[in-house]
């Protein structure tokens, strides 16, 4: 049998005191790729080249993570643009941290929308669109990371570009395979091993368990942790131990080498 292998990804650039930028390095140890906050939800340009820093160190794959304009909300609402502003708004964030990826030596390996927007870009086509149209301005050698079987992924895919189909080891699925809704206070998974179980499932078995208990298939490239999630380093933690205990092999994409 082949050996299995997975990208662990985890959502980072968002820290707003010292203790969070601790607990964000923290996870960064145990994943390979490391999303980095474009700075329209959280971060901003310190944050950014602090953690393409950290990520160049740990030979890390660097992930631009944009959103809508909404830092109030951290992102996690949608936002009314017109496409041209949306796009505008993309290639902003984009090329910030391009050049300050550039500035180390190192480059984007693929763009993950975050939020809202990566709900709206998964589902709906005209929001898929203008975020492949900025990917392609951007660098089309970029891979693009969204849910399985998604108008952002399918799109991408049409216009030559490499995709990355993505689970969550902490986040709770619905039947149609779309994540729960945050509005939910069951939407998050903060047991470690819990979290390791669905990552395992995810791997090994390519399915994950719904809100219902239904199996519901899923094939993915690539596996995110929260950063932001105040046990995040021990679900980090769990995951890669037990991922690793089962023979499987964590690898990024591209690494910041």
């Amino acid at each position: 049998m082949p050996v299995k292998s997975i990208d662990l990804n985890a959502d980072v650039g968002e820290a707003a005191t010292r203790e969070d930028q601790k607990r964000e390095e923290a996870v960064l140890r145990y994943v390979s790729s490391a999303n980095i906050a474009c700075g329209f939800h959280a971060g901003g340009p310190e944050q950014i080249e602090r953690t393409i820093r950290v990520a160049k160190k740990l030979k890390l794959g660097v992930v631009a993570h944009p959103s809508y304009p909404d830092r109030e909300k951290f992102g996690r609402v949608t936002i009314k643009l017109s496409m041209n502003d949306l796009e505008a708004y993309l290639l902003y964030q984009l090329g910030a941290v391009g050049e300050l990826a550039a500035k180390h030596g190192v480059r984007v390996s693929h763009i993950k929308p975050h939020g809202a927007l990566y709900a709206d870009a998964c589902r709906n086509l005209q929001i898929a669109r203008v975020f492949v149209r900025a990917v392609i301005q951007f660098d089309r050698a970029t891979i693009v990371v969204g849910l399985p079987r998604s108008r952002l992924l399918e799109h991408a895919k049409s216009r030559g570009l490499r995709v990355a189909p993505e689970a969550f080891a902490d986040r709770v699925y619905e039947p149609d395979g779309s994540l729960r809704s945050r509005k939910f206070k069951d939407a998050l998974i903060v047991d470690p091993e819990k979290a390791a179980d669905q990552a395992l499932r995810i791997v090994l078995e390519e399915f994950v368990n719904a809100v219902d208990g239904r199996e519901v298939p899923i094939t993915a490239k690539t596996i995110c942790i929260h950063g932001d999630t105040p046990n995040a380093v021990e679900i980090a933690k769990t995951v890669r131990a037990r991922l690793l205990q089962e023979g499987v092999n964590i690898q990024s994409f591209y690494s910041a080498s």
